[in-house]
């Protein structure tokens, strides 16, 4: 649910923003504003997803790695055994 929120509540921030602006227009200047906040806007938003995406892989790749973790740790608590049993 936090994935989801975290990728759509930029989207429609920068939307409510755009109407709401787009409003109340008066000249050039304000055009060229929206242009340049529009564009960081973009920019924030795929780099948002991406960070999300990011983490997410991150955060796969950390569990596996404790899980592989897990079983090495295993495999020499066994290993030890054996070695004690055969002296």
């Amino acid at each position: 649910m936090w994935e989801f929120l975290a990728k759509i509540l930029p989207a429609i921030a920068l939307l409510i923003v755009l109407i709401l602006h787009f409003a109340d227009l008066q000249n050039t200047f304000d055009y060229i504003m929206i242009a340049i906040s529009v564009a960081f806007s973009i920019t924030a938003v795929i780099w948002w997803w991406w960070i999300m995406m990011f983490a997410r892989k991150l955060t796969e790749v950390n569990n596996k790695s404790l899980d592989r973790f897990d079983e090495i740790a295993k495999e020499l608590k066994d290993l030890r055994k054996e070695i004690n049993k055969k002296k």
